[in-house]
């Protein structure tokens, strides 16, 4: 019984949280909204160093238009992507493409994450020597002893 309720609890919490981040599958976007979107991601050809939707050049509203146009028309943000990247540089993604070269600044991150993950786990799954047990002697129990004395005479 306490499994069954610890499970709808779990559930229950799973399903709230999915449904809290609001996922792009349970709404439809405006093209407006996807536009502005993309134009955060992208970076603008006009403005070094800033995105395409905080460029206050005229080029960059025309292409901000352009994009909001040809995604009002039904075309895909990736082909979008493409083409601009094809005349404006590749520079416009804002981060190399998982490709070539590129896979490498991908791929060797999440490499040295996971290597850093399993260094941790194994460090603190390593089993910890209890202390030796430490046996009293004679030589001790007069050492000891002699020191209480000594103390006590001080103090």
């Amino acid at each position: 019984m306490a499994r069954v309720a610890i499970t709808t609890v779990g559930a229950l919490l799973v399903g709230w949280l999915v449904l809290s981040w609001h996922p792009a599958w349970l709404e439809q976007r405006s093209a407006a909204d996807q536009a502005s979107d993309l134009a955060a991601q992208l970076m603008s050809p006009y403005c070094p160093g800033m995105t395409l939707a905080t460029c206050p050049s005229p080029g960059a509203a025309e292409l901000r238009r352009e994009i909001a146009a040809r995604l009002g028309a039904g075309e895909r943000e990736g082909a979008i992507v493409d083409s601009l990247a094809s005349r404006f540089g590749e520079s416009l993604r804002g981060s190399p493409p998982p490709a070539g070269a590129g896979l490498a600044l991908w791929v060797v991150p999440g490499l040295v994450g996971a290597a850093m993950l399993f260094y941790f786990v194994r460090v603190s799954r390593a089993q910890v020597e209890p202390p030796a047990v430490v046996r009293i002697g004679d030589e001790d129990r007069r050492l000891a002893a002699q020191l209480e004395e000594e103390l006590h005479q001080l103090g």
